[in-house]
Parts: C-alpha cells; structure tokens; sequence
C-alpha cells in the first residue's frame, strides 16, 4: 500500500518529495483521479466546498504549493512554470499516470501550464475563476460592451463572496457589497 492509497483525513495528511519539496496533500473520495489545485496564498481549506461534491465521484488529491498552507517555503522566486512543474512531479510521485485537474484562481493558471507542458497528465482541466485580461474582449461587439462586462462580473463576484461569507458572518452581504465596491473602483 502506497501513501495516496490511503485517504487522509483533513488536516492529517502525508507529504510526499515534489520537485525538491516536502508537499503536504490530502487524499479523498473514490473513482476517477482528479488534482484540485487552490489559489495563490491559500490553503487546501478554501476548496473544501468543491473538495467535497467531488469526492462523492472521483478520488481527490488536493496538493498544497510550496509556501502554502503546510507546504514550506523553500529558497528562491515563485513563478506559476514553477508550481506547474512542481504539480507534474506530484503527479508523477505519486504515479498518476492521468487525471483530471481542476484548479481555482491561480490554480487554474498551474493547471493549464501542466496541460501544456504535459499533455499526457490532464485527461480533463476545468478553470474556476482563472485571472482575465478584458483587453481581449473585442469593444463593439453586440453581445459585449466594456460597462457590459464589468457590471456582469460585478454581480458574478458578488455572488460568490456572498456565499463565501454566508458561512463565516452573518454580515455577508453587507460585507460583500463592501468587497464589491472595492474591486469596482480597481477597474
């Protein structure tokens, strides 16, 4: 029996040596693999809610990145090629010869680096909330205009935050508006 045979539970997980790094990750579910790969600085805890409606159908390997969550930092820069090709010696170390890779924020962005770079490893790549140039939207279009798409996004991001803090504070919208408001004046 291998390390990632064994579902670990929450918090309890192994390590395993991923490109020079002790990688802590968790394991759970049954079926399919499938990496799920968090945000820039956070940790696995932040997918719980996807970690768990994929368990139900697939086995869930949930690595945290160097100088995330339990993950050490280790000498020198930080660059997405990085944590790709630390994603891919994960994979391989723990002999997952393909899976699908879902990767949230800047997770997206590994995820697709390791779809280019490996294109054997990624049997399917989902993107959630990947960063977006809106340089590339082309203005004039019928269905897209630049207030358009802000406003859209707005809502979009204050649906989500919204659900996020629901279940943290009971303040959540209000809280959420505030956030809103925030990443409007930024654009």
């Amino acid at each position: 029996m291998t390390a990632h045979d064994v579902t670990a539970g929450r918090g309890q997980g192994p390590y395993v040596d991923a490109n020079g790094v002790r990688t802590y990750y968790e394991v759970e579910g049954s079926g399919e693999p499938l990496v799920l790969l968090h945000g820039g600085l956070c940790a696995i805890e932040t997918l719980a809610g996807l970690r768990a409606g994929l368990a139900g159908r697939f086995r869930v390997y949930l690595p945290e990145r160097r100088g995330h969550g339990r993950t050490p930092d280790v000498e020198g820069p930080f660059s997405y090629e990085l944590f790709a090709e630390d994603t891919i010696a994960f994979m391989d170390q723990l002999g997952l010869s393909s899976a699908h890779v879902v990767g949230f924020s800047d997770g997206a962005t590994v995820g697709l680096l390791v779809a280019l770079e490996r294109p054997d490893l990624v049997r399917t790549l989902v993107h959630i909330g990947q960063q977006v140039n809106p340089s590339g939207i082309r203005l004039g279009s019928p269905a897209v205009t630049t207030r358009g798409f802000r406003e859209a996004e707005m809502r979009e991001v204050g649906a989500l935050v919204a659900e996020v803090l629901n279940h943290i504070s009971d303040d959540a919208a209000i809280a959420a508006d505030c956030l809103i408001q925030a990443i409007a004046l930024d654009w």
